[in-house]
Formats: C-alpha cells, structure tokens, sequence
C-alpha cells in the first residue's frame, strides 16, 4: 500500500497514536507520538479509518526517547510507549480517560486526575505471555502471532522474574501462560506448583484464589510435587493451551 506523512495528534487506548490522512480518514499508528509528523505506512484500508506503521520520522517529539528495553529493538510488543519519556505517561493515560467519557460517556465537565504511579521497573505484577513450538516463553511481536524470546522482563516485579525462570523447566510447547504476582511470598508455593505443571494436569494448571480456601487446597494437593503443607499465599498461575 502507498505511504502518506500524517501529523499525529493524540494517543488512544492500546497505545497507538491517532491522526488523519489527507482524505480526512483516521489512521492508527504504533510507535508515534502526538505533535510528530512522520511517513506512513499503509497497512489496512477501510471506509473509515485506516492502520499503518511508521516508516520514517520527519519531525520528532521533544517526548520521544530511546526505548530502554533491549528487547524492543527485536520486536517484543509487550509495552506500547517504551518510546514514550516516562515523565509523560501518566498525562497521556488522563488524556485517554478523558476522551473516553466524552466522546463514549458524553460527559465533558467531569474532572479527571492522575492517581498515584509506581515505578516505570520492577514494579508490574500481571504478565500475559506465550509460549513458541520450541518451549520458549516470550512476548508477541508488535502486531504479530510471532513470539520473541524474552528471558527476563524490566518491568516485571523481580520476583514475579524468578517465577518466570522456575517456570521455563516445565514449559509446554504452544502453551499459552498469565502469571499474576498474588503475593510476594513465598516463592515456594509458585515453584511447588510450576514442578508439579506437567503431571496430572497437562493442559491445564490453575492455583485457585486463596480466598476460596478449599478450592485453593484442593489445587494445590492436586499440582504440587510434595505433600509439605504450603501456606495460603504466593502466585497464581494459569496455562492454557
């Protein structure tokens, strides 16, 4: 498809920015930032809107920096603004809110304001991730089914990183896996589990919430490698093929 330069106005839920073609179309655009003018790429074409990909910058933010993850560089397309100075964030995610009650909610004079942050590193608790057919874990590629191989994520809580790792020795094949960091500790409760994966329940394996306290021992009786009791605390995690 043709290639068009767009001068891109906003961010949208999803992370892609928004702007307009020449024939008044709006265009999607992964990796843009507002206030930049840049050489698209047509991907899609609809009636009424249109997707592309950056295929060069003309005019760049002051906002823009280099992605610090090095994994962005091969494709990982788990986070949509490493592109983004983190200083800016948080604005962009009101900017977001606020559009969504007034052009869904029709509400205009609703005050929005930012909450509190948590550190741009080390701080995630919920990861959604793949597996490919040679058993490795990873992200999607950006727009893609493909999956980069990603051995340890920066902003995942570090421990919910060493879950991850426990978790590679059991890994299956195009399982597809979320892991969400319930409670810091113990960590030996996610890797009685994660040993366990593979036997009884090969498809799939799920640590029950520990408020459904029988539900919860149950699961845990049925997925851990040993009979040693194991508190009502830790990691969840859900693998599905």
């Amino acid at each position: 498809m043709n290639n068009e330069q767009v001068r891109f106005e906003r961010l949208v839920a999803g992370g892609d920015a928004l702007g307009h073609l020449a024939d008044g179309r709006v265009v999607f655009v992964p990796g843009a930032l507002p206030g930049e003018l840049v050489d698209v790429q047509i991907t899609q074409a609809k009636k009424d809107f249109a997707r592309g990909t950056v295929a060069s910058i003309v005019e760049q933010s002051e906002h823009r920096v280099a992605p610090p993850c090095e994994h962005v560089a091969r494709g990982c397309g788990g986070c949509s603004w490493q592109h983004l100075d983190v200083a800016q964030h948080m604005e962009a995610k009101v900017a977001i809110v606020r559009e969504a009650l007034r052009r869904n909610g029709k509400i205009e004079t609703l005050e929005v304001t930012a909450g509190g942050v948590v550190p741009p590193t080390a701080s995630r608790t919920t990861l959604r991730m793949a597996v490919d057919g040679e058993g490795r874990l990873g992200f999607r590629r950006a727009n893609s089914h493909d999956i980069v191989n990603t051995p340890v994520c920066m902003v995942a809580h570090p421990l919910l990183n060493e879950f991850i790792a426990d978790v590679r020795r059991v890994l299956r094949p195009g399982g597809l896996y979320a892991m969400n960091l319930i409670d810091v500790e113990p960590l030996e409760l996610a890797r009685a589990v994660a040993s366990g994966m593979c036997a009884e329940y090969p498809d799939v394996a799920l640590l029950a919430d520990p408020a459904d306290i029988a539900l919860y021992e149950l699961h845990v009786r049925d997925f851990s490698a040993t009979d040693e009791s194991v508190p009502a605390a830790g990691l969840e995690l859900l693998a599905t093929v």
